[in-house]
């Protein structure tokens, strides 16, 4: 029993400590998650994302399918579709001096499309962490016929 009690309780501290180092504000996550790297290839936040995109010389990029680009998008974006055989030819044609900033469905295909825009030598790429369901999350709509 006297075994058991400390276990419990030992068990008890390091699950405080791990949960407490865990949870962080979403202005603290938003610092986590875009200083990450200190080159101009990143993942960021939503809110980031959005703020970086009123740059009017930033090309938007959403990797997604065809059909889910044609079920909504953010406004301005141009679809590659990371699945089409040709997706890394079709990527290293841009001009490698642009500002990107790049984007899926959940960040997955996004996040793998900006590693290889950095290895392909792109100067300032960004993509949206968590896809449009994040930018969706902050309250930013998806549009079609735009």
């Amino acid at each position: 029993m006297y075994s058991t009690k400390y276990t419990f309780l030992s068990l008890f501290i390091a699950a405080a400590l791990v949960g407490g180092a865990l949870y962080t504000t979403s202005d603290e996550r938003e610092v986590l998650v875009d200083n990450v790297s200190n080159n101009m290839a990143e993942t960021v936040t939503a809110t980031t994302f959005l703020a970086k995109n009123t740059d009017e010389e930033r090309v938007i990029i959403d990797v997604r399918t065809p059909e889910e680009y044609d079920s909504g998008r953010i406004r301005g974006s141009k679809n590659i579709n990371f699945y089409s055989p040709t997706f890394t030819q079709e990527v290293d044609k841009l001009d490698k001096s642009k500002k990107y900033s790049v984007y899926c469905r959940s960040g997955n295909r996004s996040g793998q499309a900006l590693a290889l825009m950095e290895q392909l030598g792109f100067e300032d790429v960004i993509d949206l962490g968590g896809g449009v369901g994040a930018w969706t999350h902050i309250g930013q709509e998806l549009c079609i016929d735009c």
